[in-house]
């Protein structure tokens, strides 16, 4: 008797695990810093992969190391956004927290990213932050890849008009 669908994504995510794991949990502490934090965002990176196991195309390629390398990163890098969130001012010396992080729009960079259109800018960071490819960026939000380079090149250049016109009225 044959195995089932969900038998052989076991399997799959199983092997994909064993194979996979300590190279990812060594990537994750390197981000992460901590092993605790690394472990649980292997782990969430596996609990996510169980629930989108379509990423997965061959068990040992580059490529679904690479896709685990992502989503890796991704849970890494909001653990590291929710402990920042999670730290309370009271804990912080008097004044550190000014010191440590600019005012929301204080860099031109910001306040042109924020003029941006939602898509625009959301595109830019999963591109240049995140450093997906525009394939998986287009993959990620199901749109086309050529879709998602068109709408890059654009924001691109609204962007460089936004941070000229910020230059020229600071030189003023």
């Amino acid at each position: 008797m044959g195995k089932t669908e969900q038998e052989l994504n076991k399997l799959i995510l199983d092997r994909v695990y064993r194979l996979f794991r300590e190279p990812l949990l060594h990537y994750a502490q390197t981000i992460l810093e901590n092993e605790a934090d690394a472990e649980d965002a292997v782990q969430q990176s596996f609990l996510y992969l169980m629930q989108h196991p379509e990423g997965i195309r061959s068990v040992n390629s580059p490529e679904t190391l690479h896709y685990l390398s992502v989503i890796v990163k991704h849970q890494a890098l909001d653990m590291i956004r929710k402990r920042g969130r999670e730290v309370a001012l009271e804990e912080l010396p008097e004044g550190s927290y000014r010191q440590s992080f600019p005012e929301p729009g204080a860099m031109p960079l910001e306040r042109a990213m924020l003029k941006l259109p939602e898509k625009m800018r959301e595109l830019l960071i999963l591109r240049y932050s995140d450093e997906l490819r525009p394939k998986e960026i287009a993959a990620l939000l199901e749109m086309k890849p050529d879709t998602v380079r068109r709408t890059l090149h654009r924001a691109r250049g609204a962007l460089k008009k936004l941070l000229r016109a910020e230059k020229e009225e600071s030189e003023k």
